[in-house]
């Protein structure tokens, strides 16, 4: 939102952010991009130029997705391995281990704990690992119980 954005240029193109299709110049949209923070640097993705943290600026990473995970490289790490397993977080198909692939845990961060759910073991943060919970829906609310905090509906 405008109000968000405010009037600061982060790319220095002289278009401040809340008109720019690309705040920060690494030719991603912003509306590709996002406000979530994926490295945790209290920077929004739309405006850091390196959002996953990896020392490769996004403008290099682009929109690619080397794992075919539904999450852009960009967002995905290319030297980081959360799960330990050998593969970057950008080459592996479930970046935690979980047993759930990462393009159907999303980037999104259900419990609000700066976490993207594909790298959170407790995607909402009911204290039960997603590995265990997996992607039933014990409730029937078409909510996966890993992402549902009352996966029983009581």
């Amino acid at each position: 939102p405008d109000a968000t954005e405010g009037t600061a240029d982060t790319d220095g193109d002289n278009v401040p952010d809340a008109t720019d299709p690309d705040s920060d110049g690494d030719n991603i949209p912003d509306a590709t991009e996002g406000t979530a923070d994926t490295d945790g640097d209290n920077v929004p993705d739309a405006k850091d130029p390196d959002s996953d943290g990896d020392g490769t600026p996004d403008a290099e990473e682009g929109t690619g997705d080397a794992d075919s995970d539904g999450i852009p490289d960009a967002k995905e790490s290319n030297t980081k391995d959360t799960d330990s397993d050998g593969l970057s977080d950008a080459e592996d198909t479930d970046s935690d281990s979980d047993n759930i692939p990462d393009a159907a845990e999303g980037t999104g961060d259900t419990d609000g704990d700066n976490i993207p759910d594909y790298l959170d073991p407790d995607s909402d943060g009911d204290g039960i690992m997603d590995a265990e919970e997996g992607t039933v829906d014990t409730d029937g609310d078409n909510v996966p119980d890993a992402k549902d905090p009352d996966s029983d509906g009581d």
